[in-house]
């Protein structure tokens, strides 16, 4: 997030789609819902993010690579009035985030995204189901987490590129959309998300070039194989 440099990837993923009435386990990640009284849920949800090369971001030559990221931590769901033929949430996301490269660990913080979530039941138009997602809310990070990505020691700076050290706060506005397809065992998903780092907490870093950030994705897929008792709903997009 701040970077100009743009990047594309494409792979083919085999993966596991399970759920049971408390654990939700497939390409978005793993969910596990803790409690529940009338709207309002407790989950564990868990994300990450791919590895950055600094030899591919001009700003960040000479310093060190980025491993992945593992987020993990409880979504607390409360159900709000909504529309006709919509789910409308208020969720609040708080997770510890873990960098590793599988050979070692590093703990780099907490984020917290409080957010609203409108989601669409899913529409049948003849044989076709789709469905449709909107969240929006303010991002949050602790120092370390910021650190992480923006901070330059003293031994990385030049004359560009300056020794700076992030603070705690504010990490921005995110606003995503969704859209969902299942027609027999094909399915598509698709989404686009879009984060504007204005007045961020960490707005001086010499590592933050561009104040706009947007991340796209599309996935094509096909079932090789469904249990009895398949739900159209397992295809959601939850996180």
């Amino acid at each position: 997030r701040g970077s100009s440099v743009r990047e594309f990837l494409a792979l083919p993923i085999p993966t596991l789609s399970v759920t049971t009435d408390r654990i939700k386990l497939d390409r978005k990640g793993a969910r596990l819902s803790l409690f529940e009284l009338g709207p309002l849920s407790i989950r564990l949800s868990a994300s990450g993010s791919l590895p950055v090369n600094s030899d591919d971001v001009p700003l960040r030559a000479g310093m060190p690579d980025l491993d992945s990221s593992l987020e993990f931590g409880p979504v607390a769901s409360l159900k709000l009035p909504c529309f006709q033929g919509w789910q409308c949430h208020q969720e609040t996301l708080l997770r510890n985030v873990i960098a590793t490269d599988l050979r070692h660990v590093d703990a780099i913080g907490w984020t917290l995204q409080p957010r609203i979530s409108l989601k669409s039941d899913w529409i049948p138009t003849g044989s076709i189901l789709q469905s449709w997602r909107v969240t929006a809310g303010p991002l949050f990070a602790t120092r370390r987490y910021h650190d992480y990505f923006y901070r330059v020691d003293a031994e990385f700076a030049t004359p560009d590129r300056p020794e700076y050290e992030a603070r705690s706060g504010y990490s921005g506005w995110r606003t995503s959309l969704s859209y969902n397809l299942q027609r027999g065992r094909l399915g598509l998903s698709s989404f686009v998300s879009y984060d504007d780092l204005h007045d961020t907490s960490f707005n001086a870093s010499p590592l933050l070039e561009a104040r706009e950030y947007l991340l796209a994705g599309l996935l094509v897929r096909w079932e090789f194989f469904r249990s009895k008792n398949y739900r159209a709903d397992n295809d959601s997009n939850d996180d």
